[in-house]
């Protein structure tokens, strides 16, 4: 059997949120992320749908160098620091709830199961990045992680689309050269420092 979905075999946002047995959310994330190790470039791509609207975002982005697993984790990074600040935002107008819940999708066995398991000390790959996770409780942000079967929901395979493209997009600028280019020193730093 093919593991993609065919157009017929879309299944519904309904569907998706009933197999993962989600009940209670306020915003869903389902992310992606594309890259290789940190002599490469990566990016990652999300899309967002915020239940009392069901608006759909994209958000995407890329870095010049990173593995597939920092990209795997900005993700949701992005779209989880926009969600709080919008929270923190309607909360001073006494709009916001006390606590949001935020289910995170995603078809990467390391962020779902290190998302499950915080705190897992300063050994953990990419563990700066997974603090940030851990200040999202404080501003009322709960996170649930999900692990699905990759290319076995539309949303995902648009947002595994969307990292490629990303990453592709930046790499295709070849910035790295531009920079080469422009900062060959005319003069060695002795000749603004000289020694004594």
């Amino acid at each position: 059997m093919n593991s993609k979905l065919s157009k017929k075999e879309t299944e519904s946002l309904e569907a998706l949120l009933e197999r993962l047995n989600i009940e209670k959310w306020d915003l869903l994330l389902v992310g992606d992320g594309s890259g290789s190790n940190w002599n490469f470039e990566c990016g990652w791509g999300c899309v967002s749908i915020h239940r009392d609207t069901l608006a759909r975002k994209a958000w995407y982005g890329a870095m010049n160098s990173g593995t597939v697993n920092f990209a795997e984790i900005m993700a949701y990074i992005q779209p989880l620091t926009w969600y709080t600040s919008r929270e923190q935002q309607l909360r001073k107008k006494g709009l916001g709830s006390k606590f949001r819940n935020v289910h995170i999708v995603t078809d990467s066995r390391y962020v779902q199961s290190t998302g499950d398991r915080p705190g897992k000390g300063p050994s953990l790959k990419n563990s700066a990045l997974w603090q940030m996770f851990k200040s999202f409780p404080a501003h009322g942000i709960l996170l649930h992680w999900h692990w699905i079967r990759r290319d076995t929901v539309e949303l995902n395979q648009f947002s595994d689309r969307l990292s490629k493209d990303a990453r592709l997009t930046l790499k295709r600028q070849d910035l790295q050269t531009q920079v080469e280019e422009r900062s060959t020193p005319t003069r060695s730093i002795y000749e603004f420092n000289p020694a004594e």
